[in-house]
């Protein structure tokens, strides 16, 4: 059988991923199954999930860039052209940015419902010198008609911390979430289709550097359980449900390494999202 994930498989993202839809065959299951051999791109599904951990820390799905020096978004930050950031007088410690907001638009026969959620917290060391920040940061987007609903929901949450008095290397734990769903109502001429990913993130000591100007991540783990869930004519009523594991080595130079459990390996350009089987 064939699934087609193109609209399905955002691996960390609110908005669409640039790559080849991922196609799975085999026997079809009538319950999950965890790290089956399958046969599908897992090129793609490397390549987006390596490369989006990336984008997420360097502010390609919103909230906090560490490419500005660990300051407060820009976007969001006090008002009158402050922009508060590392190394800066002991008042900040502490500080707190909480924002919300949601909103509905309408375009045509299509609603847009988003909801979003932005905590940042100056941390310091000693009680007085700025030396990292916790974030916390969740969007919620649904559009909806007559005929489908496309549903994405991402949940940011790690802690840096600067490593040297230069604030150009620093670590940094935590962890996301995301959720995305495509349902495509049915029609007098074709039956339901469903596609599903969620996939939980767990980032481990992640080293990073500024000090070549573009964010590198010189060392870390990610481990992470992603599960999708499929129904449409290929898979029958029943639909397919899939579990995978596995974890992501960064190595430094915008390199990582992939794995899919059990056996399944890939390193990956973070910057370009270039990858190589072995």
């Amino acid at each position: 059988m064939k699934l087609n994930f193109t609209r399905a498989l955002i691996a960390l993202a609110v908005v669409t991923l640039s790559y080849t839809a991922c196609q799975k065959s085999g026997t079809k299951p009538t319950t999950s199954t965890t790290s089956t051999k399958t046969t599908f791109n897992e090129d793609a599904l490397a390549s987006a999930m390596a490369v989006n951990i990336y984008k997420s820390m360097t502010g390609g799905f919103g909230g906090a860039n560490i490419n500005q020096g660990m300051q407060a978004p820009q976007s969001i930050a006090a008002k009158g052209g402050n922009k508060l950031q590392l190394d800066a007088v002991s008042s900040l410690c502490g500080y707190v940015i909480d924002s919300t907001y949601s909103a509905t638009t309408n375009a045509n026969d299509t609603t847009t419902f988003v909801s979003t959620k932005f905590k940042f917290v100056f941390k310091c060391v000693g009680g007085s010198k700025v030396n990292g920040y916790s974030c916390y940061d969740s969007v919620f987007t649904q559009s909806y008609n007559n005929t489908f609903v496309n549903t994405n929901d991402v949940i940011q949450d790690y802690n840096v911390i600067a490593s040297d008095s230069t604030f150009k290397l620093f670590a940094c734990d935590g962890g996301i979430i995301c959720h995305n769903s495509t349902l495509v109502n049915p029609t007098a001429n074709a039956v339901q289709v469903y596609h599903a990913i969620n996939c939980n993130y767990k980032i481990i000591g992640m080293i990073i550097s500024l000090k070549s100007g573009t964010p590198d991540i010189l060392a870390g783990v990610a481990t992470y359980v992603c599960s999708t869930n499929d129904i449409d004519p290929a898979t029958g009523p029943d639909g397919v449900a899939i579990n995978y594991t596995g974890n992501i080595i960064f190595l430094g130079n915008h390199l990582a390494r992939l794995k899919i459990d059990p056996n399944h390996f890939y390193t990956i350009n973070l910057l370009t999202g270039a990858i190589t089987a072995r």
